[in-house]
Formats: structure tokens, sequence, C-alpha cells
């Protein structure tokens, strides 16, 4: 079929694909027929038309079009262009229209075809650089609502297309070169787009002394070439290699420059395993490099040298056995591997813990409390335990241990994994305090040299009995003594002391509203408050004991 290219006369192939396109001889026209009925889908033409749609380029497509009236009503029909690669062919019948998707939106959108004969110019922006490569150019008939029967006949396809600017992209843009490798290096220049009338590349090293060999000579700083690439080779001796830029010249003239930024690797890389380790006392681990040494060699030392000893497992130095010291130096140590190769020296270091025990206390693991009171009065049945502060490096284990009761499984001391089991199930024994106590311990098996974290299990802190506290005298005047009647529990096999005392009193009127409040050191024993500002009337004083509140009567008279 007649078409017009950038200017140029000539023919692109067509092939139908909804309906059947018929081609006038008269006026060397292609008619496309649509109807509309409300009772059936709407109806339409389309074709396609070959044509190589390139990525990045921008069409202005322009259609030689008219309407030609068909039956009922006058409502022009509209004409959609679609550039895809979803090719021709598909139609079922020899003629006429076929359903089709009444879609009359799009960027660009369908134009209404509304001029009768003489033919008019329609144009179609494809203004965004098309994003990939198409080879089809889809051009429908699509009949607007309630217009019945129409037809659209198209005479010439003027297709413009504008070339994107120039783009040049180098690569690669960054290289990592082994310090002492010779393996030779293309940097090549991509002419994105296939522009037109490049004319060479000049590319720049930097300086004279840039590390680099050119056809087996030390490449001078600026080297010219008409083609597109440039292959250097890296000197072994050279304590540095330059960047490789290069500037694309269009008619002669600089166009665009591009940079290969060049990073000299040392060998040797990091030591694994990464990260810090610990060593227990006389145990061994092996560390090497990630990277290969080649010929180069490494030299391990660790320091203090009293942490461990080093021994080398290659000639090279590859890879070496680190022994923790039979006693313990409780102090960090560095290992550090020094590697020699064509380009000087580098260190990598690491460090381990050498058979360091815990530090932790116990108001760590209780998060600010070395011990918690819980109050049970069901002797028997099971009662979850949850270590407040569970998360802290380089525990390997939980050591748990009960008096007065039984954990889950029969048990009264166990070693748990620090990762599976922050909590325990005890099973407190009837009329006893049960205690039960946790400690983190190591890889090495040790624990913590600091108190463990306790729990302090008893129906005694379920109800308030008989007064803890004493207030005198009562009434009273202008002082109050408060005095503490708790008994010292101290089960011997658990080795603690149990918190007597109080640590706050609070004075509240008959309507509920607090008057004093007076706060203590915890473990309070007894305690004179004044209460000489308070006027003559009946109140109610509180005493806190680190568990629960103990109320009495007070009266103030003078």
């Amino acid at each position: 079929m007649p078409a017009t290219i950038n200017g140029t006369a000539g023919t692109i192939q067509h092939q139908t694909k909804i309906g059947q396109p018929e081609y006038s001889t008269s006026d060397k026209s292609i008619t496309l027929v649509c109807n509309y009925n409300n009772n059936n889908p709407p109806k339409g033409t389309e074709y396609t038309l070959s044509y190589n749609f390139k990525k990045g380029y921008r069409y202005m497509i322009t259609i030689s079009a008219a309407e030609e009236i068909g039956t009922g009503v006058d409502q022009a029909p509209y004409l959609r262009l679609d550039i895809t690669n979803n090719g021709g062919g598909g139609n079922t019948t020899c003629f006429g229209d076929q359903i089709i998707v009444q879609n009359l939106t799009g960027n660009p959108a369908p134009l209404y075809i509304g001029n009768l004969s003489p033919f008019q110019d329609y144009q179609f922006a494809f203004s965004s650089p098309l994003p990939t490569a198409y080879i089809t150019l889809e051009v429908s008939a699509i009949p607007a609502t309630n217009a019945t029967s129409n037809t659209i006949r198209i005479r010439k396809i003027t297709i413009i297309e504008t070339p994107p600017p120039p783009t040049f992209a180098l690569s690669p843009d960054i290289l990592n070169i082994a310090c002492g490798s010779t393996s030779p290096q293309t940097f090549t220049v991509t002419n994105v787009y296939s522009s037109p009338n490049v004319t060479s590349y000049d590319w720049n090293l930097g300086t004279a002394n840039n590390g680099w060999l050119f056809n087996g000579a030390t490449a001078p700083q600026n080297i010219s070439t008409t083609t597109n690439s440039l292959t250097l080779t890296p000197d072994a001796n050279a304590i540095i290699l330059s960047n490789v830029t290069v500037t694309i010249n269009l008619n002669s003239k600089p166009y665009q420059t591009d940079t290969c930024k060049v990073v000299k690797i040392n060998y040797g890389g990091q030591i694994t395993p990464y990260g810090q380790q610990s060593i227990c006392s006389g145990s061994s681990l092996v560390y090497s490099l990630t990277s290969a040494l080649g010929n180069n060699t490494a030299t391990w030392t660790i320091t203090p040298t009293n942490a461990a000893t080093v021994q080398s497992l290659a000639p090279n130095g590859q890879a070496v056995l680190v022994t923790g010291a039979s006693t313990n130096t409780n102090i960090n140590a560095t290992l550090t591997a020094s590697i020699n190769h064509g380009c000087g020296q580098v260190n990598t270091s690491l460090t381990i813990i050498p058979n360091t025990p815990l530090p932790y206390t116990c108001s760590d693991i209780g998060d600010g409390t070395c011990q918690k009171y819980v109050c049970f009065s069901s002797p028997g049945n099971s009662l979850q335990l949850t270590i407040p502060n569970p998360n802290f490096p380089n525990i390997a284990q939980w050591h748990w241990k009960v008096t007065g009761g039984i954990f889950q499984g029969n048990v009264t001391d166990m070693y748990v994994p620090w990762n599976t089991a922050s909590y325990n199930i005890v099973f407190p024994q009837a009329n006893t305090t049960c205690i039960v106590t946790v400690m983190p311990v190591t890889s090495c098996g040790q624990e913590s040299p600091n108190e463990p974290f306790k729990w302090i299990i008893s129906s005694t802190f379920c109800t308030s009995g008989t007064s803890i506290f004493k207030v005198y005298p009562n009434p009273a005047s202008t002082t109050l003594q408060i005095t503490s009647n708790e008994k010292s529990l101290s089960p011997s096999s658990a080795n603690f002391d149990y918190l007597n005392g109080f640590s706050a009193v609070e004075i509240i009127d008959k309507m509920g509203n607090s008057k004093k409040l007076f706060k203590f050191a915890k473990g309070t024993m007894s305690a004179d408050i004044d209460i000489s500002s308070l006027p003559d009337d009946n109140y109610i004083i509180r005493i806190f004991n680190g568990i629960r509140w103990e109320s009495h009567k007070l009266i103030i008279a003078r």
C-alpha cells in the first residue's frame, strides 16, 4: 500500500486484523467500516502496517482520511492508532466489520473523523520516546455510541520519526583489578541509538605515569582511536592504576565524556570467620583470608601475644590456627594478617575474645532488678517464667535452677539453648517458698561471676493476712513510726536474702485525697515520719513493701 516515510514515497505491507478493510482503486483509499447497535457489541475494522519503530525515537504520524456516511444517524466514527508488537492477522470474515473494543482513550487518543470528502490530514503525536522497539502500527475504525453504520476512508499515511539525541555509554564504568594482575582490560563505548557522524574517540589516562601498558609498551596519557574500544594491560609493578576517560567526537567536535573508575584491589580480602569470635581456653579455631594470595604471602600476629598462639597452616599464610591461652587473659585480642604483594603491604584485622567470662549482672538480665516476686497459690500446678531481658551477645546457654519446686521434665537443674528457651515451666511445692535462678553461660561453659537473677514464688504474696507493718503511736500527734514485722526468709540452698521492709508510705484523707507521700530506700525496716502539718482528723496510711500495699487506719489528735 502507498506510504511516505521521512519524505520518501514507497509501499508498506498491510494486513487485516479485525473485520475486512477494502481497497478502492478509484481514489486509492482503504475503507474501514464500523457499526453501533444497542442490542449488540460495537463492531469495527482494524488492520496493521509493518514498520520498524525504534527505541528512544518520537513519532508524528499523519493520516489523510475522510468520513463516508452510512445508514442511520450520522454520528462520526473514531480513528485510533497503536504502536505495538502484536503483528497482523486474526480476522475470521472475508468482508465487513467485526466485534471491536470501543476504547476511546490513549496517548495519543483516538481522533473524531467528522469531515466528508475531500480528505483531511489528521495528526497523531507519539511525543514520548518509545521505551522499546516495535514492529507494528495498528489502524482501527471505532464507532461512536449510537452511530449506527459509518465508514472511514484512508488514502495516505505519513510517518515522521525524530531520533533521540546521541547517547553513549562506557563499559565498564567501575573496574576492580587485583594488585599484581596482568590481565588485559577492554573499555568499550556503546552507541545506544546508533547515532551517525561519530568521527573519533579520544582516550585519556590522566598522566604519563598511569600504570597501564598499551600494545606492550608504557601507555601514553592520550590515545585516539576511530573504533569504539581500547584494550589496556595493567603493569604488575604499578602502585596505582589511573582512571580511563573517553571523549566521543561527533563531526570532529567533542560531544560526550565518560570515565571508568579503576580500583586496585589488594590480595587477601577479609578474615573469615567474620565478626567478633570467641576462643575458649586451650581450644583452637582456623581463620583464613577470603581471597587467594597467589604468589604473595601473609604473616599473622595476635595482640597481646599472651592471649593466644598462632600457627600458619599454609606456606604462604593463606590460613592460620589460633589456640586460646591456657589461662584466662580476660581481655580482647586483635588478630592481624599482614599481606605482602607487588603493590606493597596491607593489613587486615579481626577482634577475638579469648576465654572471656560474661560480664552481665543480675540487674542486666532482670531489666533493672535482680529479683522478682511472684504470687502463686496453686501448688503442683505449672507456672511459666519469662526472662525479662534475654537478648545478650556471646551467650550460648541459660542455666536454670530451682529449689522448692521442679521444672517441666521433673528436673531441678538444667541448661537450655540461648535462642530456644527464654522461659521455663516450674511446679512450686506446697507450703514452700520456691526460688528459681537463671544465669547466662558462654560457649566455653563459663557462667557470669555475678549473682544470678531470681524469682521468689510464694502464696504469701497473694493476700495480706496478718499485718506485716506496725504503725505507732496511733492516735499520733506530730511524729509517726513505721516498723516492719516481716521475718527474714533465708533458705540455705538458695543463698539469698529476702527483701524485707518498705519503700513508700502514703497518707490519705477521708475523701481519698493523697496528703503525704514518703519514699525510702528499698528494704527500709523502720522510719519516723513527720505529720505535724496535718490537721487533726481520721486518715488511711498505706505502706508499700515492694510487692503490695498494706493499709492501716490512722488518727491524728493533739
